[in-house]
């Protein structure tokens, strides 16, 4: 069980952050201890894993009996697709190997008790955490109902980020640029204020690693930036988050908050960047003014710090973000001449 588990993680791994809002997920189905048909959740809207891994059985006749082993429990309601757990009934499986239940209250233990119901053998992963971190954007939906938001910046031996004026500091080093292209692929959004835009011109890609960009999303109140900033390129979605424009146009969604009160409270915005766009997570890398805003107003689910051990030229007087409330990093970790912090805070009290 244990090796056709860590390939249904594996699967699970390959969902791109453009199903969200729904969770990534893998299934393969296992017969005569070979697997003859797996897959993942592709895209949004598209077909669930567990479908794909049955339709990729070459003979039908060898899904009656089978095993499934899937990450998150099988739906058992109609959304953009019909029930999973229709079909697995349907396809007579046998056994249905399941990662972790499914936060959705609509799901929620529905799926399991169906499939019970009709009398397949259902177990559970001896060890659901694995699967449970690979679902915790979509777990923190389900709670919050708006994306979780991950707070990242790079900081000098001596706490500055940056220069008000001339050009950008470059402070990471090698390693540390690889892994935050990384992470900018595993995220659906990339969000940024106007000042580091019109500033320090960025691209908000991923480079450095394989991956799709994440839309970008950022604040341009007056709709006054330049359309020639890097960040207007067609190559992802952006959205606007601006006072008077609402519309798409093109790859461009311009996005006026139907609550006022959205301009000035984050958790208000980030409820209806969920609701209305769909964003599921989003990585928050600055500039101060705006990381700062996430720390005051306690909004946030994981804060990511890179610190280098070179202090900052004479020059650089930006100072990094205030952390509101006193905490330890729950973990530390090398990555070549720089140290990564890394903060949890999921589903905090307030």
């Amino acid at each position: 069980m244990k090796e056709y588990l860590h390939r249904c993680f594996e699967l699970a791994r390959q969902s791109p952050p453009s199903v969200a809002p729904n969770p990534p997920v893998g299934a393969l189905v296992v017969k005569g201890g070979r697997i003859i048909g797996e897959g993942f959740h592709e895209r949004f809207g598209g077909p669930h894993a567990e479908i794909v891994a049955l339709d990729r059985v070459q003979n039908p006749a060898e899904r009656v009996d089978a095993t499934l082993f899937v990450s998150l429990e099988p739906c058992n309601h109609t959304g953009k697709t019909p029930p999973c757990t229709e079909r697995i009934i349907r396809d007579g499986i046998a056994h249905v190997v399941v990662g972790c239940m499914d936060p959705n209250p609509i799901v929620a233990g529905k799926g399991i008790a169906a499939l019970r119901q009709a009398g397949i053998d259902v177990q559970m992963a001896p060890d659901a955490k694995p699967f449970e971190n690979l679902i915790r954007f979509f777990t923190l939906n389900q709670k919050r109902k708006r994306p979780y938001v991950l707070l990242k910046w790079a900081e000098t031996a001596d706490g500055k980020i940056g220069r008000s004026r001339g050009n950008r500091l470059q402070i990471s080093g090698p390693d540390a640029i690889h892994y935050v292209h990384g992470l900018r692929s595993e995220y659906q959004a990339i969000m940024v204020g106007k000042n580091t835009v019109r500033k320090d011109n960025p691209l908000l890609s991923v480079r450095h690693q394989s991956g799709p960009s994440p839309v970008r999303i950022l604040f341009d109140i007056d709709l006054d930036l330049s359309p020639d900033l890097a960040v207007f390129r067609p190559d992802a979605q952006v959205i606007v988050i601006n006072h008077t424009r609402d519309e798409t146009a093109g790859h461009i969604r311009y996005f006026v908050p139907q609550n006022k009160s959205a301009y000035l409270k984050l958790d208000i915005l980030l409820g209806e960047l969920y609701e209305r766009c769909g964003i599921g997570s989003i990585l928050v890398e600055g500039g101060r003014y705006l990381l700062q805003q996430f720390l005051n107003q306690d909004i946030y689910d994981e804060i990511q710090l890179l610190r280098n051990p070179r202090p900052a030229p004479s020059d650089a007087d930006v100072s990094a973000p205030w952390v509101v409330h006193e905490f330890r990093f729950d973990r530390i970790l090398p990555l070549g001449s720089d140290m990564l912090f890394v903060k949890n805070n999921l589903y905090p009290n307030h």
